[in-house]
C-alpha cells in the first residue's frame, strides 16, 4: 500500500513513516498543505494521511480541494483537537474518517486498513497456487503459515502479481522499486528474486517468478488446481501498483511473520493453537519494533522538544492579565503541537499538561490566576522532557487495554456464519486486547472450543441445517468449565431470549449493533467472570477506627482478606498495592470524601470496573443519589444490623456467610 502522509510536526511524521515502513507500505512525506496536495494531484496513492493543522494550506481546505477535484483516494485526518465542530467539518470536507492526538498506534493502523479497504472495489488478497499476499497487512502466507519477506522482497512479489503479463528487466524492477538517488547495481535485483524463491521454497510453495532469459522476470502461471485468482485491485489500482515507488519504502528486514521450513505437497487445516502462538509471536516483535523505532525518533527530536518548551516558558512569562497578547497565540500553537508529540512518547501526563494549556491560552483574555496555573502548566511540562532527557520515554504500547483483565490478550471466538462482519470484529478486537479466532460453522466451533478454550464465545443462533447456536449451548451448560456465551443474532423472538437465558447466556446482543457496543460487552463479561472467579479480597476506607477495626474483624471472620486504612490521602497507593475485588468506601471522610475517591476510580481505565460500595450513616436522599450518580455499585448504612451489613458484602464477592460457631 502506498500512503501520502502530509503532517507538519517532523518528529511524528518521521515516526509514523517508520512504522509504516516497518508494515511493508510504501511511505511519501511532506510537511505543508501545498506541497501535500501537488503530489496528491499528481500520484497515486492508496491512502493520505492527512494533519488539519498545517502551514501554508489547512488540512480540511486541502481534503476539499482534493474532493472538488474528483481524487476519490481515501483520506484520514488526524487531529489534535477534540471539538466536535472540527471534526464535523473535516468529514464534510470528504474525509473518510479522523484520528484524535495523541493516538494509540494500532488504532492508527486499523483504521487505516479499514479506510483503504472502502477505498478499494475488489478484495486487496491476491492468491498464486497456495501463496496469499495482502497488500494492505502487508502479509505473505502460504497454506495459512505466515512468511517472512523484507519490505522489498514483499515489494518485489507483489509487483509480479499486479502485472501478471508483464516482462520485467532488472533495470524496470529497480525504477519501480528503488529511489533514483539510492538505486544499487542491477545485480541487487537478482538477490532479492533468489531470497524471495528461497523463502516461498522453505514452505512448501512452488516458485511464482519466472526467468526468461535475455529479457527479465515475470509470473510464472498457475498450476491447476489452484489457479491465479484475480482478486488484485481493478485497472486503476493496478496501475497504481506499478507506479514508482519513494524511498521511504527502503529494505529494512523487518520481521513480518515467521519462517515455517517444513514441505507440504498438501493443503493441511491449520491448527489454531499454531495459529494462536504465532499471532502472539508477531505481537511480541511489533512491540518491540515499536520500541525501537520510539527510542530512534526521540533520540533524534528531543533536544527540539526542549526548544519548544523554553520558547512556551518565555511566551508565558510575558502573558498580562486582561489583555489577548500576540503571545498567548503562539503558546496555544505550541501547546496544542506538544499534545501529539508527548502522547506519542507515552509521556501520558506531558500530554495532558498540554491539553490544559492550550485550552487555556483559548480564552479571549487571561485572568492572573490563569496566567499562574498557565505558568505551573509548562513547569510540569518542562520537568516531565528533562526527565526523558536522562530516561528513554516509556515503552510504546501497540495494543490499549480498555479495561484490566486478569488474563492479558483474553481468546474471543467468534462463531457467525457472516465471515465479513467476523472479520471486522476481529480487526476491531485489536484494539481491545482481545485475541480473536472465527469458526463459521457449529462443527468447526466444537472443535476449536475442544483444542483450545476460550475465554468468551460470541454465537450467533442462526445457522443452515437442522442445529442452531442453542444446540451449541445445550452441550456448553453440561461442560464442567463453563465458558461465557454472549449472544449475537438477527432472531429478537422473546421465545431465543428466555432459551438462551436458561441454558446460561450472559448477554444477548441484536444484529444489527455497533462494533463499540459488541466488543464493550464482550469485555464487561469477561470483567464479571474473572472477579466472581478470583474475588476474596477487600479495601475498606473509614477515618472512624472503631468502626473499621469492627467490620475489618467481622469479615475476617468469614474468610475475606482484608485491607484497610484510615488515611483517605493515601487510599490511591494502598489500592495499587492490595488489588482489592470490593473497595468500601466511607462516604465522609477529611480531605477527600468517599463520593470523589470513587469518582477517582471511574474515571481510571485501569479500576473502572472495580466493584465501589459507599458506607455512610447517612441516609438522606441526597447523599444515595451522589453516591449512585459518582459510580457507587451499593449504598449501605452503617446503622444496618451487622449479620445484614456482612451479607450484602458478601453477596458482592457472590458468596454466602460461613455459619457462626
Amino acid at each position: 500500500m502506498k500512503v501520502l502522509l502530509i503532517e507538519d510536526d517532523q518528529a511524528i511524521s518521521d515516526f509514523l513513516a517508520e512504522v509504516f515502513i516497518h508494515q511493508h507500505w510504501l511511505v511519501e512525506q511532506c510537511t505543508d498543505g501545498e506541497s501535500g496536495l501537488k503530489l496528491a494531484e499528481t500520484q497515486a496513492y492508496d491512502l493520505i494521511l492527512l494533519d488539519i493543522g498545517l502551514p501554508k494550506l489547512d488540512g480540511i481546505t486541502v481534503c476539499r480541494q482534493l474532493r472538488s477535484r474528483g481524487c476519490q483516494t481515501p483520506i484520514l485526518l488526524l487531529t489534535g483537537q477534540d471539538n466536535p465542530a472540527v471534526q464535523v467539518a473535516g468529514l464534510d470536507a470528504g474525509a473518510d474518517d479522523y484520528i484524535q492526538k495523541p493516538f494509540n498506534l494500532e488504532i492508527v493502523l486499523a483504521r487505516m486498513r479499514a479506510v483503504a479497504r472502502k477505498g478499494q472495489s475488489a478484495n486487496p488478497v491476491m492468491r498464486w497456487e497456495n501463496i496469499q499476499v495482502d497488500s494492505v497487512r502487508g502479509e505473505v502466507s502460504c497454506d495459512g503459515n505466515l512468511v517472512h519477506l523484507t519490505a522489498k522482497e514483499f515489494h518485489l512479489l507483489t509487483l509480479f502479481l499486479l502485472n501478471p503479463k508483464r516482462i520485467y528487466s532488472r533495470r524496470a524492477i529497480l525504477d519501480q522499486l528503488w529511489d533514483f538517488a539510492a538505486s544499487p547495481g542491477e545485480e541487487t535485483v537478482s538477490t532479492h528474486i533468489k531470497c524471495v524463491r528461497q523463502k516461498l521454497k522453505a514452505v512448501g510453495s512452488s516458485d511464482p517468478i519466472e526467468t526468461v532469459y535475455g529479457l527479465g522476470y515475470r509470473l510464472r502461471a498457475a498450476v491447476a488446481p489452484s489457479p491465479l485468482t484475480a482478486e488484485s485491485p481493478p485497472p486503476a489500482q493496478l496501475d497504481r501498483g506499478s507506479d514508482r515507488r519513494s524511498n521511504r519504502g527502503s529494505d529494512h528486514g523487518s520481521d513480518h511473520g515467521s519462517d515455517h521450513g517444513s514441505d507440504r505437497g498438501s493443503h493441511p487445516s491449520v491448527d489454531p493453537v499454531a495459529r494462536s502462538r504465532q499471532a502472539q509471536s508477531i505481537h511480541s516483535t511489533a512491540q518491540e519494533k515499536a520500541q525501537g523505532v520510539t527510542s530512534k525518533v526521540w533520540q533524534q527530536f528531543r533536544a527540539h522538544y526542549l526548544e519548544q518548551i523554553d520558547r512556551l516558558e518565555v511566551l508565558v512569562h510575558q502573558l498580562t492579565a486582561g489583555s489577548a497578547a500576540s503571545g498567548q497565540l503562539e503558546s496555544e500553537r505550541l501547546a496544542h503541537k506538544l499534545v501529539g508529540s508527548m502522547g506519542m512518547f507515552g509521556l501520558q501526563a506531558a500530554s495532558q499538561q498540554a491539553k490544559q494549556l492550550e485550552q487555556l491560552m483559548q480564552s479571549s483574555t487571561l485572568e492572573q490566576r490563569q496566567i499562574a496555573v498557565a505558568i505551573q502548566l509548562v513547569s510540569s511540562l518542562k520537568q516531565a522532557i528533562l526527565q526523558a532527557q536522562e530516561e528513554p520515554p516509556p515503552k510504546s504500547q501497540l495494543l490499549p487495554t480498555p479495561a484490566r483483565l486478569t488474563v492479558p490478550a483474553a481468546t474471543l471466538l467468534i462463531v457467525d456464519d457472516d465471515l465479513c462482519l467476523a472479520d471486522r470484529l476481529r480487526i476491531e478486537a485489536i484494539t481491545w486486547n482481545l485475541q480473536v479466532e472465527i469458526a463459521t460453522d457449529l462443527t468447526v466451533a466444537r472443535q476449536m472450543i475442544e483444542q483450545f478454550p476460550p475465554s468468551l464465545i460470541l454465537l450467533d443462533l442462526s445457522f443452515p441445517g437442522e442445529e442452531n447456536g442453542l444446540t451449541l449451548m445445550r452441550e456448553l451448560s453440561q461442560q464442567a468449565d463453563k465458558i461465557p456465551v454472549v449472544i449475537f443474532t438477527a432472531q429478537e423472538d422473546l421465545r431465543d431470549r428466555v432459551a438462551a437465558a436458561r441454558l446460561g447466556a450472559t448477554a444477548f446482543l441484536c444484529k444489527p449493533s455497533p462494533t463499540y457496543e459488541i466488543l464493550k460487552t464482550v469485555t464487561d463479561v469477561l470483567h464479571r467472570s474473572s472477579h466472581a472467579a478470583a474475588g476474596n479480597t477487600i479495601l475498606i476506607v473509614d477515618d472512624d477506627p472503631g468502626f473499621l477495626a469492627l467490620l475489618s474483624t467481622v469479615l475476617s471472620n468469614q474468610g475475606v482478606q482484608v485491607t484497610t486504612t484510615a488515611d483517605p490521602q493515601s487510599f490511591w497507593q494502598v489500592l495499587a498495592t492490595c488489588h482489592p475485588d470490593i473497595l468500601i468506601l466511607d462516604l465522609e471522610m477529611p480531605e477527600f470524601n468517599g463520593v470523589e475517591l470513587c469518582q477517582v476510580v471511574r474515571s481510571d481505565p485501569q479500576w473502572q470496573y472495580l466493584k465501589v460500595l459507599l458506607l455512610s450513616a447517612h441516609t438522606e436522599p441526597d447523599d444515595i443519589a451522589r453516591a449512585y450518580a459518582a459510580g457507587a455499585d451499593e449504598y449501605l448504612s452503617k446503622t444496618l444490623p451487622e449479620p445484614e451489613l456482612v451479607n450484602r458484602i458478601l453477596a458482592r464477592l457472590n458468596r454466602h456467610p460461613d455459619p457462626v460457631a
